[in-house]
Order: C-alpha cells, then structure tokens, then sequence
C-alpha cells in the first residue's frame, strides 16, 4: 500500500481479523481516534467486563448516539463520524468492546476530562484512551493552565482512573492519548507504582504536549519511558510545548500548520505511520525554542494572572463553548467582546506585556533564520507593546 490515509488503512484491512494481522499502531491511532466521539449515556463507566458495549451495539443505537453527537459537533466531527461507521462495518472491529467511560467537564473544578477503555476479547488486548482537549472553554483554560502549574486537574483525575483500571484488570494494558490526551496518558502512567505499572505494555501519544520539567525531571529514571512511543508530525506545533523524553518519532502529515495536529492528515504505509524524512520542520523547532524562551520570561504569576483574565472574563461573558461561535456568530462575539473590554486595566497590562514578549520572541526568532543582525529583544518588545497598547479592545485604533 503507498503512503495513505487511515481510510485507505481500513479498505486494505479491514475485512483481516485480529488473529490474522495483530493490533498494530495504526489501528491503536483509530481506535484512540474513536473516544473523541462523545459517549455518555451510551457506554457504561464501570469496568465489569457484563458492562462492556460493543461497537455494532452503539452503531444500532442511531436516535441515541444522534442527538449526542449533534449537541457536541466539535468532538462529534464529520470525519469522526464516517470513521465510526466506517469501522462499525468492518468485520475487523466487530469484537470491539468500551467500557468504563468517565467524563468530567467543569469550571468549578477547573477541569476537562474524558477517558474509556476499549478491549478486543477474541485476542485479549485493552486499550486505555485519554481524550484531548474539547470545544469548552474550560477545557481550553485548563490546557494553558499547563504554563504555570507542575499538574493540572485534568492530570490528577487521569492519575486516579488509570490506577482504578490497572487494580480491575488481570491482562496486560496499553496507554494512549491525542494532544491533551497524550499528556493525562504520560503524566497517569508515570505516577503508577511499580508493580501496578508492570500490566502496563505500551504507552503511546499523539502530537501531545509534554510534562512541567519538574515531573520529568522527578521521573527521569522511570521504566515507563523505555515503554513510550511519543509521534509527532513534522511540522508540529503542539507537541513541542512543554519537556517530552526523548522517544519522539517524527511522522509525515498532509495538513498545514495547526492541520497538522490532525490525524486524518497522517500518512499510513502497511500496518505503520510514515516516518518524516526529513524530520522536524524549521517552523516546528522555532516555535519550540519560543516557547521554552517565553515560559522563561515570565513568571508563573503572570502566566496565572494572563490565563484567569482572559478565560474567566470570556466565561462569565457567557461564552462557555467555541462552538457559540458557530451557532451564534454575533451574540457569542459581542459577548466575548464585552468581556475582554471589561478587564481591568492593571490586568488588561500583564496581559499586553505577556503577548508582547511572545510576539518579540517570534520576531528575534525571525530575524535569526534569515541572518539579519537582531535588535536587542526588550527594544523590540517595548515596540510590540506600545503597539498594543495603542489598540483598543473596542475594535478601534487611537
């Protein structure tokens, strides 16, 4: 097979059973895939295995999974949608099972979280799937909360489910995750005890952003990480926020920039995903150092302070979902609006000063790869931040 899809994977395989053709990392990357798809209500979050809801049951459950899924367009995706069907056809996935779904999205707690396992009876495989960030704006402060905090709730809460897994499981497990979901999956793993730690096979993310240094660092020497594969594609801009052990393979994508971070933008050949020949792209490594740099330059203070006023000032404007925006393009705006313009002006400053200095650090970055002499950084943010300060938040400029 040439260098495809996961669609084109599943025309070649999908009719090959399990005990034919193993699981394999494309058929881990599908099966993660799968649990972005909302799932309340439809599968069960307790680990009996009595409990557990095939795939072709939740197919035939279509006024259930219908109006779910039309109440979450952002996680329920056209393309995740044909794919569950498409699988669901398939005599490969027909032993799929999920169970043990366990979904939290509050802004109380401050925390966005979703996970579920997925088994294959027929060859006594499990599969234990974080999902990334959704549309929720909560779920979106939590992943910045990422900047200033060693762990976040999310992490805490993928910690505590994992560990409930592995004390109701007897068979060996492997871990996965996409984006955020990648960084609950490595951060869950690594804080396991040894001998609980030992069902667990494999660890897998998916162009996830890696731990605060002070975990890393913590578990440096945990035999977890000889059992991690962290795939990223080559342009990535996600997966190189934060620190990531070594053991990243960068991969072939199809999309540009951000639609890189998609998976059904990833290449497949056979049963693996197309390595990147010529590896890590030069925007890729840029906006990695800018964003090491930039977690240097502030203090975890106004890190927190930028994030609460920016977030908690857009939610009690009533913004709860970026998918407002779709629904309701103007309410949500003018909503939205009201709210930045309603910062105080103390905070609305930390926060000019902080995109100040990024847009600095991207600038100084520029100017290094085309091998001008660079202005010293603090004129150029001072500039930057000038500039921002003389726009107003109204959609006007003095």
């Amino acid at each position: 097979m040439a260098k495809e899809d996961v669609f084109s994977y599943l025309k070649e395989y999908g009719e090959v059973s399990f005990l034919q053709e193993g699981v394999n990392a494309v058929d881990q990357l599908l099966l993660n895939e799968l649990c972005y798809l909302p799932l309340t209500g439809l599968v069960s979050p307790e680990f009996s295995r009595a409990s557990a809801k095939s795939l072709a049951s939740l197919s035939d459950q279509v006024q259930e999974r219908q109006v779910l899924w039309d109440q979450n367009p952002g996680l329920a995706t056209t393309k995740r949608r044909d794919l569950f069907q498409l699988m669901s056809e398939l005599s490969r996935y027909k032993d799929l099972h999920f169970l043990g779904y366990r979904e939290e999205v509050s802004v109380v707690t401050e925390r966005q979280f979703a996970a579920v396992v997925l088994t294959i009876p027929e060859i006594s495989y499990s599969q234990v799937v974080f999902r990334g960030t959704d549309t929720s704006l909560i779920g979106w402060k939590e992943d910045f909360m990422m900047t200033y905090r060693s762990e976040i709730p999310a992490q805490e809460m993928a910690q505590a489910y994992l560990k409930e897994v592995l004390a109701n499981w007897s068979t060996d497990l492997v871990v996965t995750g996409h984006s955020k979901g990648g960084n609950l999956a490595l951060y869950a793993s690594l804080q396991q005890d040894s001998e609980a730690a030992d069902k667990l096979l494999a660890l897998v993310t998916y162009d996830a952003p890696g731990l605060h240094p002070r975990i890393l660092a913590k578990d440096s020497a945990n035999p977890m990480l000889s059992r991690l594969t962290a795939y990223r594609p080559q342009e990535s801009l996600v997966g190189v926020m934060l620190e990531m052990p070594e053991q990243t393979k960068t991969i072939q994508s199809r999309g540009q920039l951000l639609m890189q971070h998609s998976i059904f933008n990833w290449q497949v050949s056979e049963t693996a995903l197309v390595p990147a020949v010529k590896g890590q792209t030069l925007l890729s490594q840029t906006m990695e150092r800018v964003f090491d740099q930039f977690l240097d330059a502030l203090p975890n203070a106004q890190l927190k302070l930028c994030v609460d006023t920016v977030f908690d000032s857009l939610i009690l404007a009533g913004v709860a979902d970026l998918t407002d925006f779709q629904s309701s393009f103007m309410t949500s705006s003018r909503r939205a609006l009201e709210g930045l313009t309603g910062i105080p002006a103390e905070k609305r400053r930390a926060v000019l000063d902080a995109l100040a200095t990024l847009m600095s650090l991207i600038f100084q970055e520029g100017v290094k790869q085309v091998g001008e002499k660079a202005k010293n950084k603090w004129d150029v943010r001072e500039d930057i931040k000038k500039r921002l300060e003389a726009f107003r938040w109204d959609g006007k400029s003095d």
